[in-house]
């Protein structure tokens, strides 16, 4: 038994130190390339009314380093999923390793899904809208650019978990803890949920709203579709 945990530690500790290697090389390649990715930020983000400020000798650092762990974080994600998968493989039954097998691809595209539509679509309509409100009431947007940077990667992250609707759903109906019909019944209640988060974080107009609403409502109807169809 002993031997057994300390053979588990030590494949543990072997998975562990793969993905931290990995994270610090592509920290430093996220870091030396953090310049190119804040030209990017800055292309797609960054209007005429909005500039980008350093506030004390090391803010631009700083910046700089979050640029290196996001990206780092992000272009490792694909290894750490694998390695955890591969350690917690051997004890899994049969049926556990193929529901797995079949749900991690579709959790990694739904987290890319949600991080690009924050991105391309979210972002893009909600920080336009901001700088302008500022800039009318005659704020000047002087953006700090550490700060900057982490609401556009801390924004990307979290609409990436929220599109892992289906997958939590799924495991809470499995766990017994949610049901088809609690899904189907509630479903009105979502709704005007949904409108009213996607009203609170987009400018005042229908099409924005609309835009951010119907992906959210999309993965829900999804959600009760899965559930029902692997039940």
């Amino acid at each position: 038994m002993r031997e057994a945990i300390i053979s588990h530690l030590e494949e543990l500790r072997a998975r562990m130190v793969i993905v931290l290697i990995t994270i610090a090389v592509l920290f430093v390649a996220g870091f030396f390339a953090s310049d190119y990715v804040l030209r990017l930020l800055e292309q797609s983000f960054v209007t005429s009314n909005i500039s980008l400020v350093s506030t004390t000798p090391l803010e631009f650092v700083y910046a700089k380093m979050k640029i290196g762990l996001w990206v780092s974080l992000m272009l490792s994600f694909p290894l750490i999923v694998y390695e955890a998968f591969m350690f917690v493989r051997p004890a899994m039954r049969k049926h556990e390793k193929r529901l797995l097998n079949a749900l991690l691809p579709f959790s990694m595209f739904l987290f890319l899904a949600g991080a690009a539509f924050c991105y391309f679509i979210l972002l893009k309509l909600g920080l336009g809208f901001f700088a302008s409100m500022a800039s009318e009431a005659g704020v000047e947007n002087l953006w700090n650019v550490n700060k900057f940077v982490s609401f556009v990667f801390i924004s990307c992250a979290s609409l990436g978990l929220i599109f892992q609707m289906p997958i939590i759903i799924y495991l809470l109906n499995k766990l017994g803890i949610i049901s088809v019909e609690t899904l189907k019944n509630n479903r009105r209640y979502v709704i005007v949920g949904i409108f009213v988060f996607a009203a609170a974080i987009t400018p005042p107009d229908v099409v924005s709203q609309v835009l951010v609403a119907i992906p959210v409502l999309v993965l829900y109807e999804v959600s009760i579709l899965i559930v029902r169809i692997l039940r």
